[in-house]
């Protein structure tokens, strides 16, 4: 998006999201710390109904996100979970978002 000449995320994802309103439209998280993680989901979430989060499985430590993206589902934002490489994450994630799934 730099390289586009985006300057301003939010005023760039809201004009996307006045000419795109009856299909799902993701926007990213940028940060790679749990605590903004959350906030930056929150806030991108609230842009329009049609909006999904993507937010990374893992972050660029090696620590899944699971935990963020089970709290982020539980508060009816829309995820989707960028970066899944390993069956252990799928399996990582749909512990995280379906209740009553297996551990294993």
């Amino acid at each position: 998006m730099r390289k586009a000449g985006v300057m301003d995320y939010e005023l760039f994802a809201r004009n996307i999201l006045d000419a795109i309103r009856d299909l799902p439209v993701s926007f990213e998280v940028l940060s790679d710390e749990f605590g903004e993680i959350r906030q930056q989901a929150l806030r991108i979430a609230g842009w329009s109904e049609n909006v999904y989060v993507k937010v990374p499985v893992i972050t660029t430590r090696g620590e899944l996100s699971t935990g963020v993206i089970r709290d982020l589902s539980a508060k009816g934002v829309k995820v989707n979970v960028t970066a899944v490489l390993t069956i252990e994450q799928v399996c990582a994630v749909q512990r995280a978002l379906v209740p009553g799934t297996p551990a294993s």
